[in-house]
């Protein structure tokens, strides 16, 4: 799995890994809220051993020297980038969701930045199914460019500006 990807890369000098991942994967600095719990259960009733493979590769993540970057996003739906979306530790539940062309848009622009290396933000449509995050969370926005902006500098309930 996880570990024999990472034992490849760095045997052929590569760096860079971008993993995208359902956000029941819980990380420092993460919001407390329902979503999450409730996501959870739902995928231990659907897939048991879900739960332990994707706890599993994120922790190998961590513990590895690259330069990795884990996505973490709800429900995947069909469609564009325009819209804009929020990425950073955000409130997420069944409501959530993120389109193909947002996580797309986002995962470009962290390959072309360097952007949130050895982090795991979330990505969510800053759309109707967007909620507010729980007290303590933070996020951000993207550029009109596409690039991420620093975790720390902008409100995660903010739409971002993703590129259309």
């Amino acid at each position: 799995g996880a570990a024999a990807i990472l034992t490849a890369m760095t045997r052929h000098g590569v760096r860079r890994l971008i993993v995208i991942q359902g956000f029941h994967l819980p990380f420092p600095g993460d919001p407390r809220n329902l979503g999450r719990p409730v996501m959870a259960a739902m995928l231990r009733l659907w897939n048991r051993h879900l739960m332990a493979d994707s706890h599993q590769m994120a922790e190998v993540l961590r513990e590895s020297e690259l330069d990795w970057t884990l996505i973490r996003m709800p429900l995947l739906t069909a469609g564009p980038a325009a819209g804009g979306y929020r990425v950073g530790h955000l409130a997420l539940g069944p409501w959530s969701r993120v389109t193909t062309g947002q996580v797309a848009d986002f995962t470009l622009a962290c390959l072309a930045t360097g952007g949130f290396a050895r982090e795991a933000p979330m990505i969510a449509d800053a759309g109707r199914w967007s909620r507010k995050p729980s007290a303590g969370a933070t996020g951000s926005q993207l550029t009109a460019g596409g690039e991420p902006s620093s975790l720390a500098s902008e409100p995660a309930d903010q739409a971002g500006g993703a590129r259309s």
